[in-house]
């Protein structure tokens, strides 16, 4: 065999062409004792029917009724039940009708969504010009008349993000701790306050510094619906780059950890304000989930105002597939730019910015005076009544927030003392005919579903790409940083295969580091992560908590096989990583070991494999029942670097569904194949 390497001066090209290969999903993993190993034993004959937790068994049993017609869809979930009776089955199913049903999967001939987003696009014009830093959108908007009766929910909320220009744990401890405190106080002391919250990320941080009396109190609210958790996932996940096992994980975590510790707090709406774009899956997981309404916010804004002002704003969201809306769910998209206050209240961003009271540094805020109350009443009234003009309903809900708002108590204190004269004005004048108080999103849902959700249209497709003004299209981040990108899908695989294998083993031991590493790859996932829109710093904090997790997953792993083969030595894995940002090597055996791979894929593998061992060396690879396997000795070159005192062994493995195998390394004399190597460009 003929092997011609050519070694390039620049490197990035190799990388490059590695991070694609590595970027394939692989639930496989090859591990190295230094004891005699039994025979080969199949996981199959150890099932058991419980998950690492058992509320993630009971999630994707119910997606598997939720999929029964859809047969493809429901094959993927049957994949992830780490159960051996199904095996081989979803094998031979997969075989069988992946090539059919990977097309009828994107069949939308059958839909018969009122809108297709498709469509939509295809006839909208799309010239440079009133995008979303403008002064004034939907000019000469007519506000809803006075004779209509409206309703208004002010909700206070403050979007946390879990690293972006800081870390996670920087954030927290200067911006989120405070924020919670003081929303959490202000609502204690004043019984008309609500507020809502999303990133269980960090309220666990926070929750886990109270007191009891805290916790109780914010049980309270809980109960009384005047705090109020919006979508509970473990952060507000990106939609673009994700996995759909991540989004899973990402949700679950959330939810199990508020079912844990505040079963009061179970969310029942969606959130996503800031997602660089919106897929329509992000909506079934939530129905999955139990929520029964999602809010959306970055939607182009092209798309947007052709939406808003056809009344289009409330849709109920249909996958591509579904014929009959079963899948349909209530969503409210903000018809305006920004989920901050100067562009929730209404369309005249220079009006609204006057009533942006937590940001005392915004330049037209205007303090609510007795003198001046009646005339503010009017002109924020007049913004509330025009975004009113865009809804089908009687029912508007006010965002107040922004990133990290509410950091100092005077904030909160500023929104309250400046609302509540405006809204004892509004509500005690007749001829205003409008009722404004404090709210909660489930609760603007609900006057949603009262007043009748056969008036509202459905609508199916997704919202990429993303622009908030003129050209400015949010697609770089599909690709930017595709080495985290890559470490993201390394942690999936490492995650999934692990929690198969502890699945089978119940090692209680390695419970927490198993829950830390789901959390690890549940944080990337959040829209500054995954995306790479993050600083440097914040990124390189994301690799070492990644790295840390996949270190985590390969111990845990090692354990699992050690007690499955029933051995007292521990295992090892032979690809290993110094650190985050270093290239995977391989561990020089001495050439007698016996190795054993993992397979927790549902279907028998056929593969290749390699092996470092020191040059002075000659090994043969023998299989327990086919014997000596095909195999070839070859030089080691990793990177562009010729290493000289180890070879690689190359040789075909076969291993079935849901098993061990292992193989023995025999030395020998004199090596049967060995490859012939020309090198090029070596200067």
């Amino acid at each position: 065999m003929m092997v011609r390497f050519y070694l390039r001066r620049r490197r990035h090209l190799l990388v490059a062409a590695m991070l694609i290969t590595l970027a394939l999903v692989y639930y496989q993993a090859i591990y190295v004792q230094l004891t005699a190993i039994d025979s080969p034993k199949s996981l199959q004959n150890n099932p058991s029917e419980n998950l690492s937790d058992e509320y993630y068994a009971t999630l994707l049993r119910g997606l598997l009724r939720q999929m029964d017609k859809n047969e493809e869809l429901a094959r993927l979930a049957r994949l992830s039940l780490p159960t051996a009776k199904n095996t081989h089955k979803a094998a031979a199913a997969e075989r069988r009708i992946f090539a059919d049903q990977c097309s009828a999967v994107h069949d939308v001939s059958h839909n018969k969504a009122s809108l297709q987003v498709t469509s939509l696009i295809e006839g909208l014009p799309f010239e440079i010009g009133h995008g979303g830093k403008t002064q004034s959108i939907f000019p000469g908007l007519q506000p809803l008349p006075f004779e209509e009766r409206l309703r208004v929910l002010l909700i206070p909320h403050s979007h946390c993000d879990p690293g972006w220009l800081d870390t996670y744990t920087s954030y927290y401890t200067r911006q989120v701790r405070p924020l919670l405190t003081n929303l959490y106080e202000w609502a204690r002391d004043h019984s008309d306050f609500t507020y809502v919250y999303a990133e269980v990320s960090f309220f666990k941080l926070w929750w886990e510094e109270q007191k009891e009396e805290v916790r109780e109190g914010v049980r309270k609210l809980l109960k009384e619906g005047r705090f109020e958790f919006v979508q509970g996932g473990w952060v507000q996940a990106d939609e673009a780059n994700t996995h759909y096992f991540a989004l899973f994980n990402e949700m679950l975590d959330g939810h199990d950890w508020l079912k844990a510790n505040l079963p009061e707090a179970m969310p029942k709406s969606g959130w996503a304000i800031d997602p660089f774009g919106l897929s329509p899956t992000m909506g079934y997981v939530n129905k999955l989930f139990g929520l029964t309404g999602m809010h959306i916010d970055r939607v182009h804004y092209r798309v947007k105002t052709h939406l808003a002002v056809n009344k289009h704003i409330e849709f109920l969201w249909r996958q591509s597939w579904d014929a009959t809306g079963e899948t349909d769910m209530l969503t409210h998209m903000n018809p305006f730019p920004g989920y901050n206050s100067e562009n929730t209240c209404g369309p005249d961003r220079n009006v609204c910015e006057r009533f942006t009271f937590y940001n005392r540094n915004a330049r037209l805020v205007t303090k609510v005076t007795p003198e001046n109350t009646k005339d503010l009443s009017e002109l924020i009234l007049s913004q509330w009544r025009k975004k009113a003009a865009l809804h089908r309903t009687d029912t508007i809900f006010i965002e107040l927030g922004d990133d990290f708002t509410y950091t100092k108590k005077e904030f909160v204190a500023d929104i309250y003392d400046n609302y509540t004269p405006l809204m004892k004005y509004i509500n005690s004048e007749p001829s205003l005919n409008t009722e404004v108080k404090w709210g909660t999103v489930t609760e603007y849902f609900d006057h949603v579903r009262a007043h009748g959700v056969d008036k509202i249209p459905s609508l199916s497709g997704d919202f990429f790409t993303y622009a908030d003004k003129d050209a400015d299209y949010w697609s770089g981040y599909f690709t930017s940083r595709p080495f985290y990108k890559n470490l993201d899908r390394m942690l999936e695989s490492a995650l999934r295969r692990t929690e198969i294998l502890f699945s089978f083993t119940r090692l209680e031991s390695s419970l927490a580091d198993l829950q830390t590493a789901r959390q690890a790859l549940s944080l990337f996932q959040h829209h500054d992560g995954i995306t790479g829109t993050s600083v440097r710093k914040v990124v390189d904090d994301y690799g070492n908590i990644l790295y840390n997790a996949y270190q985590s997953c390969n111990a845990i792993t090692a354990l699992a096989i050690q007690h499955l083969l029933n051995h007292d030595t521990l295992f090892s894995p032979i690809i290993k990583r110094a650190r985050f940002n270093d290239y995977d090597r391989y561990e020089v055996l001495l050439g007698f070991q016996e190795l054993v791979l993992a397979n927790t894929l549902p279907r028998d593998t056929q593969s290749v494999r390699l092996v470092a061992v020191q040059a002075d060396r000659s090994v043969a690879i023998r299989g327990e029942a086919e014997g000596h396997v095909e195999q070839q000795v070859e030089p080691r070159i990793e990177y562009g670097e010729v290493i000289l005192d180890s070879n690689y062994v190359v040789f075909e493995a076969e291993v079935p569904s849901v098993s061990l195998k292992t193989y023995q390394m025999e030395p020998v004399t004199n090596p049967k194949a060995v490859a012939k190597v020309e090198l090029y460009n070596t200067d």
